[in-house]
């Protein structure tokens, strides 16, 4: 149903590129290496934490109505995190190419970045959607998903930058797959909790 609903969309593109340009313009184009790393994953954060709340929030009640009559709500969760999974993927791809367009590309080792990117992306994904589906159980507030998803998305963040930062600055990956172990474990769990919690909710 989201995809008959293309200026969702679009509007998710356009907060992205629109980002993007204004980092562009008030670094000139030459970003310190440093700042590269931190910028990109905080437009990144920001960028996920709109698609996420776009999926749930913009639901009428009629159709939250719709989906309790026909839809068995593990299976309603899962699909919401496949989906937003592939919408925050994407998304990292082309937040990654914008970014590389127009404020240049420090990174050593591109293929670990972007297999750091994808995991990253889903872990986003994972939390973000478990807890916009408990936010929107509770009233529908934007204010309580942002408070909820600050404690959770932080450390998966620090993660992520420090990853990155590898990525960017180090001649040789050290504990990659180490931290690819970790971002993997910080993206499951939220996934499982959302699994074994939503259905509760749903009921209520």
């Amino acid at each position: 149903m989201e995809l008959k609903q293309p200026h969702s969309l679009n509007g998710i593109l356009l907060y992205v590129i629109s980002t993007v340009f204004v980092t562009y313009l008030a670094f000139h184009g030459d970003i310190p290496i440093t700042a590269w790393n931190s910028v990109f994953w905080i437009i990144l954060m920001f960028g996920s934490m709109n698609a996420a709340s776009r999926v749930l929030y913009q639901e009428p009640y009629s159709r939250h109505a719709f989906y309790y009559q026909l839809l068995n709500p593990t299976h309603l969760i899962l699909s919401r995190l496949l989906y937003n999974g592939l919408l925050i993927g994407i998304l990292s791809l082309l937040t990654f190419g914008g970014f590389s367009l127009l404020c240049g590309n420090p990174v050593k080792h591109t293929s670990y970045f972007i297999f750091e990117l994808l995991i990253g992306g889903i872990g986003l994904s994972s939390v973000l959607t478990v807890v916009a589906a408990i936010a929107s159980r509770a009233g529908q507030s934007f204010s309580l998903m942002a408070i909820l998803s600050f404690p959770l998305v932080l450390p998966m963040m620090l993660v992520l930058i420090n990853l990155g930062e590898q990525a960017i600055t180090a001649d040789q990956i050290t504990n990659g797959l180490r931290g690819g172990i970790v971002l993997f474990l910080l993206a499951l769990l939220p996934a499982l909790i959302g699994v074994i919690l939503f259905p509760h909710l749903w009921r209520d």
